[in-house]
């Protein structure tokens, strides 16, 4: 019989907001959020951090042109390394506004995201935070 291995002790310690701003900007996929139907939605979304916002496209008549109408939308990355054992997570909680052609129009092109998924992706969006957390989680070198 296999005993259980003894797990070395993790650290884990919350972020700032800029540590999560930073972390947010190494990657340009993430995950929304939002109420619609009869449940949660949790779709992946490539995107684009500008500022403290975030840049999204979509289809008009997609899933994820719903998070719109809420009120209540989260945004959320996250990373982890099995070889080193290290993770962060970073929430954002907000809202979601279409973008209008004013506000495409001062977006440099070399900014705007550019999804992976196929098919007509002409509504810009921009998430909107009200709030931002951050989690990261290590184990100590042995």
């Amino acid at each position: 019989m296999n005993e259980p291995q003894a797990e070395l002790p993790t650290r884990s310690s919350d972020l700032s907001e800029l540590e999560c701003y930073e972390l947010l900007g190494t990657t340009t996929v993430g995950r929304i959020a939002f109420a619609a139907g009869n449940g949660i939605k949790v779709l992946p979304v490539n995107y684009r951090l500008l500022g403290r916002d975030i840049y999204y496209r979509t289809s008009r008549d997609g899933t994820l042109a719903l998070a719109l109408g809420s009120d209540v939308v989260a945004f959320e990355v996250d990373f982890h390394s099995t070889v080193f054992a290290t993770g962060w997570s970073v929430l954002l909680n907000g809202k979601v506004v279409p973008m209008d052609d004013r506000e495409l129009e001062h977006l440099d092109p070399r900014h705007r995201p550019i999804p992976w998924a196929t098919g007509d992706r002409d509504l810009h969006c921009r998430f909107v935070p009200n709030s931002v957390s951050g989690r990261q989680v290590r184990r100590p070198a042995s």
